[in-house]
């Protein structure tokens, strides 16, 4: 028996073949795309560059947003209830990891730019990340190397994020001829106070990434209080040793994001089964300095130092 099939009917049989695979396809991409939030603290350039490099590391993974990566963005105040319908959640800064973690304890949480996460007793079972960690030891060597002459070193932290930093700091400083001047504040507006009644007490600040502390608002407060008192500003990032701190250790922001977006790519590749990959620490660290700054405070900067600067602003 021969069947006879017109023209007419094997376009609408090839077309409805399209349509069926095409249709597949949209399923398998909708159906199988692995399924994130972003959380990010504050809108800060180092938090979005994490990001950047968070996603650019994500995308190397294979891992591709609109397709196989569903991606949700929050913030503080947009973070939904339902964080157990994300297959992984990503939390930029101290902030997003703890909101993220008092409402989800069975989904994996990968963080950055998080400030001692172990000591700080943030990290639970559920989370792994990159930690925000420049040893106490390394920046009291690094200010001692490039101010000599430096006796007291200033410091206001919140004790809910960095207590640990003011412990350890109080212990070694000896070791490098100097003194902790230590304020605890509980909220942004206690900076103001504690920066003023610091200027004449010590010979330099030393501003961490303490998000109570180093916001939008305060920064350019404790840099313009501190230029006034003659006080040289040790900062925790390039940016702010352009607009007057005298030297910073320089992390890659960028790579930090990138190694928390190898770490997501694991969990997601491993269908979130077994033991979460181990804390990682930045693997860049180097070094930028204001030389116009020093020079306008009386310091000299060594002219190894300099040498070893891979940002110099004259």
């Amino acid at each position: 028996m021969v069947v006879v099939v017109n023209q007419n009917s094997a376009g609408k049989i090839l077309f409805l073949f399209i349509l069926i695979v095409f249709s597949l396809i949209v399923f398998y991409s909708v159906s199988f795309a692995e399924n994130i939030i972003i959380i990010k603290s504050q809108n800060l350039p180092q938090y979005n560059m994490a990001l950047e490099g968070f996603k650019k590391e994500m995308k190397n993974k294979g891992y591709t947003e609109g397709g196989n990566l569903k991606v949700t963005y929050a913030d503080l105040s947009t973070i939904p209830g339902n964080l157990g319908s994300f297959d992984l959640i990503c939390a930029i800064g101290t902030e997003a990891v703890k909101a993220a973690s008092a409402k989800i304890s069975n989904k994996p949480i990968v963080f950055s730019m998080v400030l001692n996460p172990v000591k700080n007793k943030i990290l639970k079972s559920n989370m792994t990340g990159v930690a925000l960690d420049v040893p106490v030891k390394r920046s009291l060597e690094i200010i001692k190397e490039i101010v000599p002459n430096a006796k007291t070193v200033g410091l206001i932290y919140d004790s809910n994020y960095s207590q640990s930093v003011a412990d350890e700091a109080n212990n070694v400083a000896g070791n490098y001829s100097l003194s902790i001047v230590a304020t605890s504040v509980v909220s942004s507006p206690d900076v103001a106070k504690a920066i003023k009644d610091m200027i004449g007490k010590i010979n330099v600040f030393w501003l961490i990434l303490d998000p109570t502390v180093a916001t939008k608002d305060t920064i350019p407060f404790i840099m313009n209080q501190c230029q006034q008192g003659s006080v040289a500003v040790f900062g925790f990032a390039s940016f702010l040793v352009k607009v007057g701190a005298i030297a910073s250790p320089v992390l890659d922001y960028e790579d930090i994001g990138r190694q928390s977006g190898a770490l997501a790519g694991e969990i997601l590749a491993q269908g979130g089964a077994g033991e979460l990959p181990p804390v990682a620490y930045p693997r860049n660290l180097n070094l930028a300095i204001n030389t116009r700054m020093a020079g306008s405070l009386g310091i000299k900067i060594s002219s190894d130092v300099i040498k070893r600067a891979v940002e110099t602003y004259n």
